[in-house]
């Protein structure tokens, strides 16, 4: 077998085709058309959906509302409210007598000390990661 290169001077130009009519491939016959044994429209697509995404899933309801007890409403007024009161004393300047002071620190200290006596001791249902 011999191998040649092609003539240059013979070449086609661009957009000329040098192909016959015998060198095409037959266009009767099988062609390969990509076809399902089952087709779906788009309708049965939509019918085919997940049934609980219709107006019938479950909403679970709104968690009950969770009211914080007076005392504890004290203990955060005691621990928050006294050092911006007393931030707010130095910012301007005022003058509290020195009983209203001592009630205020006291105060401080009791909402604080409530606040950590109330907490949950309680692990619940706290664990150390994944359950395998």
């Amino acid at each position: 077998m011999e191998l040649s290169t092609p003539d240059l001077d013979e070449s086609p130009e661009p957009g000329e085709s040098t192909a016959t009519e015998d060198d095409l491939p037959p266009t009767s016959g099988p062609v390969f058309e990509p076809s399902f044994s089952d087709p779906m429209s788009r309708q049965d697509y939509e019918d085919a959906q997940d049934p609980l995404d219709g107006d019938e899933h479950f909403v679970p309801p709104d968690p009950p509302k969770q009211r914080m007890r007076p005392l504890t409403w004290l203990g955060w007024a005691g621990a928050v409210g006294t050092p911006a009161f007393m931030v707010l004393v130095a910012i301007f300047g005022w003058y509290i007598p020195g009983e209203l002071a001592a009630i205020l620190v006291g105060g401080f200290v009791a909402g604080v000390v409530y606040l950590i006596m109330t907490v949950s001791r309680d692990p619940g249902d706290w664990d150390d990661g994944a359950v395998v």
